[in-house]
């Protein structure tokens, strides 16, 4: 099994492309497995929030339209909040990003837990 590993070019030229194997990455087997499994499971639980959408409106006791903006701003938040944890990934560590992430959600459940008495 190969390990990854990065190669220095020392080519100080901008206008060669770079070497292939400085630029390739590569997944391990198990890597590749876990991916997998994780977008299919994705993919599985996603493909549920259509035929819910019912069963949330009437455990809720709301409209069909609010269950639907409920699933809207759960797509909203997931589209942007992604690429912001992308980005503070790259500044801080990834400790810090958890911390500030897990501590975001308890202040929203709060809140949330107080509108809703």
């Amino acid at each position: 099994m190969t390990r990854w590993r990065r190669e220095v070019s020392l080519n100080t030229d901008s206008t060669s492309p770079p070497d292939r194997a400085s630029t390739e990455v590569t997944f391990r087997p198990l890597a590749l497995t876990s991916a997998t499994v994780d977008l299919i499971v994705f993919g599985m639980i996603s493909s549920l929030f259509g035929p819910l959408l019912v069963t949330l409106s009437h455990r809720f006791h709301l409209s069909l339209a609010a269950a639907g903006i409920v699933l809207s701003v759960y797509f909203v938040g997931a589209f942007f909040g992604v690429p912001i944890g992308w980005l503070a990934m790259r500044r801080f560590s990834g400790a810090t990003v958890c911390l500030l992430y897990t501590s975001g959600l308890a202040l929203h459940v709060q809140i949330v837990r107080s509108d809703s008495h």
